[in-house]
Formats: C-alpha cells, structure tokens, sequence
C-alpha cells in the first residue's frame, strides 16, 4: 500500500512538473521527488490494480480543518487529535478554542466557517448530499460565535444547519453568524441572503415548535434561550456592522483555495498513509503542504476530480 500510495503522489508531482508549475521551493521539490523517485524503483504500483480483501475505498472529505492559531483543540472520541493542515474533520469531532485561539473549517466546494476565541462547537452531520456535489452538515454551537459564509447556493438534496441552545438556522447559501457568547442569550446576524431561524422543544431536541422566521440581508435577532416563540428580526444599522469585526471577516468573500480544500485534504489523507520511519528525517510535512496550497489553485478542477474519484472508487 505504502509503494502504491507513493506511486499515486508521483502522478500528482508529475502533473505539476508537467505543466511547469513549480515555484522556488526547489529543495521541498528535490526531497519529495528523490523518496519517490528511490521507493518507486521497485514500486509494484499500477493505476488500474482495484484494492483487495476488506479494504474500503476512502470517502471524499466534506470538512476540513483550515488555519488554526493559538490555543486549538479537536477532540475525537474523547481524545484529543494533532493538528495538521487540511485535516478531515468528521461527524462527533469537538472544536474548542482557548482565549488566544482561532480556527477555520473549510466546506468542500462551498465555503468557510470561522470558530472565534472562547467557543465549543461539535460538528453532527457532514456526509454527501443527494446530488454527487451536494452536502449535509450540522453543527451544534455548545458557546461561543461562529460566522459561515456558504459561496455556493447548495442543492435541494443538500442542507446547512447550525444549532445553539434550542435555537436553529437553517440556510441554502447566505453569510451569517450565530453566537451564545452572551450567558442566556443566542444571537443571530445575517449579512447576506437568508436564514431561516428556529426553535425546538429543548437543547437535545429536534422537535421544532412553530413557524420558522426568515430573517433578510442585514438583520440580527436576538432571544434568550430556552424560550419557545421567536422576537421579530431587527434591522442592523451601517455603524453596527462595521463596528463588528468579526461579522466584516467573516462576510469577506472566501478565498478560492478554501472552496478547493477537497483536493489539500486529499493530498494530506495520502501523506498520512505514509508510515512517519519511512519518511525522510528532514521532510517538512507543513512546508510541502503550504506549498501544494499555493499551487493547488492552479491544477485543472478535472485533473483533481479524475484522481479523487479514482482513488474513492477503489482504483488505486
């Protein structure tokens, strides 16, 4: 498996080197290319060679860890993980940052969610839509803000949901943040688009009571929680919003390399497969990453899909 995981990174250098995008980081590109280069020697890799015995094919990811500073924690059936960039997030993974801490998690193909300082957040659904680029995700909001901004209108087999305290919203495609930085209070903004707000009988509840609201472009909603019915949206002047700084980072159109995270996890999920004693001792893992980053961007999208599809469907 590990010649073969190799073989399928040399295609994707080639790739690279083949249409001359390499950038001045000649010594990650010698490193890299002299392992491979030495492990394919012998390599028994074959591109058409299906996986055998119980071996499943690996899920494209949905969620991805993107940057992370200060004091970050996720937690994985109650251990904590090591954090690597790009790193699949899954269903049950635990995202608490410190005081000092801030995080990001990249939505394949959609957008971004940023995790302010202060806040617990749980990630209950992310799986694959109805439609083969269509996604599912939940997450619950246990304490402090978040803001997603969603690019991409999702498809009518797809859904976005964030959950605090009895509250709900419910999106298609919008940039909106939600927070339960205030004790008994949930807060909702809305910068663009629309949001669908909420409520269920309890926290652990998915019994929703009522009608929902839909709150419009530049409005906030503000409610103590554990009530059942819902106060009328409020409209949000210009000096409020600018006057909120994590609303006008969070509103900021995601970066193209965010929408394109599928591929940097996939990349990351193949150096994972390495065993760490048959690296190079040398070999700077965030360095090659940051690099791919900066030259993701640039490799054809069906380049990337032709890859990930064959490695998902077991080809490799």
């Amino acid at each position: 498996m590990f010649k073969k995981t190799l073989g399928i990174i040399a295609l994707l250098l080639l790739i690279i080197v083949g249409e001359g995008y390499w950038l001045s980081q000649s010594d990650i590109r010698g490193k890299w290319t002299a392992l491979i280069q030495n492990q394919l020697a012998n390599s028994d890799f074959s591109p058409v060679e299906p996986l055998e015995g119980d071996e499943e094919p690996v899920s494209v990811t949905v969620a991805t860890l993107g940057d992370a500073t200060g004091s970050v924690t996720v937690t994985r059936d109650g251990e904590a993980l090591a954090l690597s960039p790009f790193m699949t997030l899954m269903v049950g993974d635990r995202i608490e940052t410190g005081a000092d801490g801030r995080a990001e998690i990249g939505w394949t193909g959609y957008g971004r969610t940023l995790i302010a300082s202060n806040t617990k957040l749980t990630i209950t659904v992310a799986e694959h839509g109805d439609s083969d680029d269509g996604i599912m995700a939940k997450m619950k909001l246990e304490s402090g803000r978040i803001w997603t901004r969603l690019e991409r209108l999702l498809s009518s087999g797809s859904s976005f949901e964030v959950k605090a305290s009895n509250v709900v919203a419910t999106v298609r495609g919008t940039s909106f943040g939600i927070g339960l930085d205030q004790p008994g209070r949930v807060e909702i903004k809305v910068a663009e688009s629309h949001v669908a707000v909420s409520r269920t009988t309890t926290a652990d509840s998915d019994e929703v009571v009522g009608s929902p609201i839909i709150m419009d472009p530049m409005q906030r909603m503000d409610m103590a929680e554990k009530e059942m019915s819902l106060p009328k949206p409020i409209a949000m002047t210009k000096g409020e919003i600018e006057k909120d700084l994590f609303l006008m980072e969070g509103n900021i159109k995601v970066p193209q390399e965010y929408l394109d995270m599928e591929w940097m996890a996939f990349v990351e999920m193949i150096l994972s497969q390495i065993p760490a004693d048959q690296m190079p001792a040398d070999f700077d893992r965030a360095a090659f990453m940051e690099y791919m980053r900066q030259v993701q961007a640039q490799i054809p999208d069906e380049v990337k899909q032709q890859y990930m599809q064959e490695f998902n469907a077991g080809t490799y």
